[in-house]
């Protein structure tokens, strides 16, 4: 029967594709080399399929075959290196961002989360940065962990608040590099000191010019680098040509931490989620009066009216008392709680006193002396170590013999580095000291002594009716809190 011609066709091309697949069965078969594709060669090259060596501006094939060699155009976004970290800018993530948004108007469809700049523009953190932040997040942070505070308020403040505030701000994350420097330096980890000084200087320069232009979308930036820099110029006191009574400027670096909180206003700590890093411990000053030492008391009652400091006598006392409450505090034993009313002291302290300590008055020095005893007790925390003892020093040899009979136990704790032994001297009970017993631990329900305190030791609570903080229990006389700065010192 005869085939039609279609029929023939098949056939022909059912015998030719058989013939092949057998005459490709006896062909040995051998295996691709490894290599690496080629996925900016050029176009010709891909058209035939080949490997192109890339060579510009004609590949070695092209020239072979004596053809134009034309490569495509890439775009932008993937000319940055794969192996090399993408550079972004503020710009570059607004932009992103309203991008997206604009986006999101138009169509469902989403946009990129990242978009590299066209323009290459320096990296606003290199490596050394991203440790830096890195160990302030992973491990500084650590360190104001405490197992009193069971919703971790303080821990979530410095670890996630202060972070995404500083991520907004330069001179915050410039403080935040200096502290994690310093950290890494007491722990004897490899530490450029050239960097660290230059995050330091950033940081200063920063704050001042953000405080003298006080923006309120810089306050909670400004709050807390306030409280970073008390942690971040302790180290003046371990640099050995650091000026003599170096405790006077921090004191002034205290005072001026509390006029930030009077110039954004006190409920920007609480809107700003910072509440925690201002707690301090509230004060009993029935309790605290009675422990002031009598050779103390003796000191201001002797002043005569013909003498400098006879109009500063109130100041003296009050004083004295907010001295007291360490006295009164350590007789309870050595706690989390004691530890952090030893370091907020400086906050409580009258304008007027430091004032008089910046003129070197020799009482008001004598009064900071006993002070520093106590600094000693926490010289294990890594950012106070040698802060008492250098301060103490300074002190004594500025003051001289003729201040020895009111200087005694601060004379004695110079010659003792033991904490439990100078809690004993503080406390004229050499007895704990000798039989080497620690003091009695503070219990976890003294925690609640800790919160947001006013300058008069009284517990604060925000109203928010007020939009501010008012006095807490039913039995204060005022609930306007009570401070001891104003804003006229700026």
């Amino acid at each position: 029967m005869a085939r039609s011609h279609r029929e023939e066709q098949s056939l022909v091309r059912r015998s030719s594709s058989s013939s092949e697949q057998s005459g490709s069965s006896e062909r040995p078969y051998h295996c691709k080399r490894p290599h690496k594709k080629a996925r900016t060669g050029c176009l010709d090259c891909k058209r035939r399929k080949v490997k192109c060596d890339e060579a510009r501006p004609a590949c070695r094939f092209c020239t072979l075959r004596q053809v134009k060699c034309e490569y495509p155009q890439v775009n932008a976004r993937s000319q940055a290196p794969r192996n090399s970290p993408p550079r972004y800018s503020r710009s570059g993530i607004a932009s992103c961002k309203a991008g997206q948004s604009n986006s999101q108007n138009r169509s469902p469809v989403v946009s990129p989360g990242i978009v590299y700049e066209l323009q290459a523009r320096p990296a606003i953190f290199d490596q050394e940065d991203m440790r830096l932040l890195w160990f302030y997040t992973a491990v500084t942070c650590d360190c104001v962990a405490t197992p009193y505070d069971k919703e971790r308020s303080i821990e979530v403040a410095v670890r996630t608040t202060i972070t995404r505030y500083a991520l907004e701000t330069p001179f915050l994350m410039h403080s935040i590099f200096a502290l994690s420097s310093m950290h890494m330096q007491s722990l004897q980890q490899v530490v450029d000191h050239q960097r660290a000084l230059y995050y330091r200087v950033k940081s200063f320069e920063g704050y001042r010019k953000a405080v003298k232009e006080a923006k309120p979308e810089t306050y909670p930036a400004l709050l807390a680098n306030a409280i970073i820099l008390l942690i971040v110029t302790t180290q003046h006191f371990r640099e050995p040509n650091s000026e003599p009574l170096y405790i006077i400027q921090w004191l002034q670096v205290w005072r001026g931490a509390g006029l930030i909180a009077g110039l954004t206003g006190l409920s920007s700590i609480f809107l700003a989620g910072l509440e925690p890093i201002f707690y301090r411990p509230s004060i009993d000053f029935g309790t605290a009066a009675a422990a002031v030492p009598s050779h103390l008391a003796s000191m201001i009652i002797g002043i005569r009216p013909d003498n400098p400091d006879f109009p500063h006598i109130k100041c003296y006392y009050d004083t004295l008392q907010y001295l007291g409450s360490l006295y009164s505090g350590l007789r309870k034993g050595q706690s989390t709680v004691m530890t952090l009313r030893i370091l907020t002291w400086f906050s409580f302290v009258p304008c007027q006193f430091v004032e008089l300590t910046r003129l070197r008055c020799p009482r008001a020095l004598v009064i900071i002396a006993h002070y520093t005893a106590f600094l000693k007790i926490l010289d294990s925390l890594w950012f106070m170590t040698g802060v008492g003892d250098r301060s103490l020093r300074d002190l004594c040899n500025y003051l001289g013999h003729q201040w020895d009979s009111v200087l005694r136990m601060p004379l004695q704790v110079l010659e003792v580095t033991d904490p439990n032994q100078i809690a004993a001297i503080v406390l004229e009970d050499l007895d704990v000291g000798l039989r080497g017993s620690p003091l009695p631990k503070m219990s976890e329900v003294d925690w609640t002594e800790v919160g947001m305190v006013d300058d008069a030791g009284q517990r604060l609570r925000y109203d928010f009716s007020r939009g501010d903080y008012v006095v807490a229990g039913r039995d204060a006389i005022s609930t306007q809190p009570t401070w001891n700065w104003t804003l006229d010192e700026y």
